[in-house]
């Protein structure tokens, strides 16, 4: 764990091993841009702008630093989650709704390039929607089932006043 607890360490890198320090500032304005634009982990997204502003508030409360790289590389806790992912199915739910079987090639990229600003935002954003993603799923379900009641309470109100209409003619 940094000096910084569980939080990134606000001075100008992240603490690194071996010269591979990524600057904190371009890392920042990096998931700055894609919070703001939208991330390819947000490509298969049935609510991107949902995705979007959450991950937006995410990272604002942590300033715009990585929550899941440090010294370059996947924190155990990102590891954690990438297999919750990847194993997704035991819970129901499909593992590809999460991009299950791109964590391994993004954990390569990582590890080829620890210094380098770009693939650290967008592992870091890729996990952080994803994660959002699959929370919500265990929750809510894939897809939220109130409004759907309505919808079907509609049909069924709908089809009863019409049945007892045709009846008394």
């Amino acid at each position: 764990m940094s000096a910084c607890g569980w939080l990134p360490c606000a001075a100008g890198t992240l603490p690194h091993i071996g010269g591979n320090a990524t600057d904190v500032g371009a890392v920042a304005e990096r998931l700055r841009t894609i919070t703001s634009a939208g991330t390819p982990a947000e490509s298969h997204s049935a609510n991107l702008i949902d995705d979007r502003q959450n991950a937006q508030k995410v990272y604002e409360a942590i300033q715009y630093a990585p929550a899941w790289v440090r010294e370059g590389q996947a924190t155990p806790q990102a590891l954690a989650v990438i297999s919750a992912l990847q194993n997704s199915q035991q819970k129901g739910l499909n593992p590809e709704d999460y991009q299950a079987s791109l964590w391994p090639a993004r954990l390569a990229g990582l590890k080829a390039a620890p210094g380098n600003a770009d693939t650290v935002a967008q592992f870091d954003a890729a996990l952080t929607v994803n994660a959002m993603r699959y929370l919500s799923n265990l929750r809510i379900g894939r897809v939220d089932p109130k409004p759907q009641s309505l919808a079907l309470i509609s049909i069924i109100t709908t089809t009863t006043c019409r049945s007892s209409w045709y009846r008394r003619s």
